[in-house]
């Protein structure tokens, strides 16, 4: 995401690969990124930003789902994660906790949380998406039977 990193991608790269941390960040970086690409070489890339989803029939459900992974973090693990990053610091601390959070939930990038609709409303306001979940097995089968018909009736699938 550094200058040089979106310089490179946009003069070579057919996708560029992101992690951010609110929806607000991703549609900047990704005009940021496209511009790079139309811009300085004339050519269209993409980007695929990584988010975590966490999805249930109700949107309580959802969000306790989301926290408890939250609850049952390795903070130890993460603070060391953390500190080894440079993100530590009595400075920093209300970024050094945004950032535990976003590392516990998906890594460093945000999720989305809530019912099918609201997985697909919010899914609909980003480029591309490289989709993580926690219980792959059950998840996969839940995004795939209930969110994905509304992402097709949206016109938002791959």
């Amino acid at each position: 995401s550094s200058d040089a990193g979106l310089d490179l991608s946009a003069k070579y790269c057919d996708f560029n690969f992101a992690t951010t941390h609110t929806i607000e960040k991703t549609r900047a970086y990704v005009e940021r990124a496209k511009g790079y690409a139309r811009e300085r070489y004339g050519r269209d890339m993409g980007v695929v930003n990584l988010v975590q989803v966490t999805c249930a029939e109700t949107e309580k459900e959802a969000r306790a789902r989301h926290q408890g992974i939250l609850d049952g973090a390795d903070v130890e693990g993460v603070n060391r994660l953390l500190h080894f990053t440079g993100q530590h610091g009595k400075s920093f601390n209300d970024i050094v906790l945004e950032h535990r959070e976003l590392m516990v939930n998906s890594g460093g990038s945000f999720g989305i949380v809530g019912t099918p609709e609201q997985v697909v409303e919010q899914m609909g306001e980003l480029d591309g998406l490289a989709i993580g979940m926690y219980d792959y097995l059950n998840d996969m089968k839940f995004f795939g039977d209930e969110v994905m018909p509304l992402l097709r009736k949206a016109g938002l699938h791959a």
